[in-house]
């Protein structure tokens, strides 16, 4: 009784979604989502597109007991009335005829994220291009240049080549004249870019977990060694040692720190799952305490490293920790690392949801699991009397909405 009273005591949730390639991509194609579209946006690979469901229940039958497939049944079962789970063909093509059916409306995510899922606010992983067809009152964005943090590729085995095509700022400065043959150049460039964009920005992006170390360095070119790495970069021509490509990342996410303090924006920063070399949270502690003013919104709740997480939070002062795409992982894990957190005297550090699935439905789905493991891992103290009812319920709210509206400054206008 003690959960279901608290999921009926939830009240409103903000969205930190780390992407929403729904969001981003949407044409205007009638219907714009099938099933096996957002099976294949909520982690489940389903291979080529097709109406055959005989097929896709072979293809998701590996994902059976998953928290993945769980969240999706839920938000299939909250939505539609309809159980995905046994699978079944017939199952399977009732779902997909609901989902057509409600994807011919373009407003569609908002309706079931807003209306249904009582989201108030999203800050969305939007490229800059594309914001503006889904300007809205309740989104704000951030500004992610991973490209520019890391502009190579690998060569071989810790060497690297510069990435072909242009990056973000190379782009930007080319459509407003901008020079990027110096190091000073690049800087002013990369200072233009970010102003440009802040007036929608509710924070900075890091997700180069997938090609570094999150173990950043504060990095100011005492040596003159970055201009020169630099100057190679511009020419495009040669190869980088592993230290080079960190040395220059170790750069731009200085520049990228210091305006966040500047402007008080707070920082995301994708850790856990990614490269698996140096992608735990403990890989922040020295970047976070060189620049204490900045707050940092640690993402996916560390996950698999996410025992270390309460330490962190712990020693860090200006770190909170985001659940987001967490509970869609393992929804054991979250609720072991919220336990945890608690016990540590931390809730009032936890962004406990982030959707984090490029189709509304695995969004929604992953609301309902946030909320079913807040309430579960909250019982388990108020079963115990280490909390009251009333205690629970601010807690879970304070996670669900006051921790990230603070966090991200929602009080305040963007202008």
């Amino acid at each position: 009784m003690s959960q279901e009273n608290l999921l009926s005591s939830f009240g409103p949730v903000f969205d930190t979604h780390e992407h929403f390639g729904y969001f981003s991509e949407y044409c205007p194609t009638t219907p714009f989502l099938t099933l096996h579209d957002v099976i294949n946006y909520a982690y489940m690979p389903a291979g080529q597109p097709s109406s055959d469901y005989k097929a896709l229940c072979t293809s998701l039958q590996r994902y059976a007991g998953s928290s993945r497939l769980e969240s999706l049944r839920l938000a299939f079962l909250d939505l539609f009335g309809i159980d995905l789970y046994p699978l079944s063909p017939s199952t399977l093509a009732g779902i997909d005829a609901k989902i057509q059916e409600e994807s011919a409306d373009p407003r569609h995510p908002f309706s079931i994220m807003m209306d249904r899922g009582n989201v108030e606010a999203f800050v969305m992983d939007i490229p800059a291009g594309k914001r503006l067809r889904w300007e809205d009152p309740s989104m704000r964005y951030t500004i992610r240049v991973d490209d520019v943090i890391f502009p190579f590729t690998t060569y071989k085995p810790g060497v690297y080549t510069v990435a072909p095509g242009p990056t973000t700022i190379e782009t930007f400065a080319a459509e407003k004249g901008i020079l990027l043959g110096t190091l000073d150049g690049f800087d002013d460039a990369l200072e233009d870019y970010l102003q440009a964009l802040k007036p929608s920005t509710a924070a900075i992006k890091i997700g180069t977990a997938y090609q570094r170390s999150n173990h950043f360095h504060l990095e100011e070119n005492d040596d003159s060694e970055v201009t020169s790495i630099y100057s190679r970069i511009v020419s495009k021509d040669g190869a980088f040692s592993e230290s080079e490509t960190r040395r220059w990342g170790d750069y731009v996410v200085t520049r990228l720190l210091g305006f966040a303090q500047v402007e008080n924006l707070p920082v995301q920063v994708h850790t856990g799952l990614a490269s698996m070399q140096e992608t735990s949270p403990l890989e922040l502690v020295e970047i976070m305490t060189r620049f204490s003013a900045v707050t940092f919104d640690l993402f996916h709740g560390g996950y698999p490293f996410h025992h270390c997480v309460p330490g962190v939070l712990d020693k860090c002062s200006n770190a909170r920790i985001d659940l987001c795409w967490m509970p869609i992982l393992s929804d054991a894990a979250t609720a072991e690392l919220l336990g945890g957190i608690i016990e540590m005297g931390q809730a009032n550090r936890v962004l406990a949801y982030g959707g984090d699935c490029q189709s509304p439905y695995g969004s929604y789905g992953a609301l309902l699991t946030t909320k079913k493991v807040i309430a579960r891992v909250l019982g388990a103290f108020m079963d115990r009397g280490r909390l009251a009812l009333d205690d629970a319920i601010a807690m879970a709210n304070a996670m669900l909405w006051d921790t990230p509206a603070e966090t991200f400054h929602w009080e305040n206008s963007f202008t």
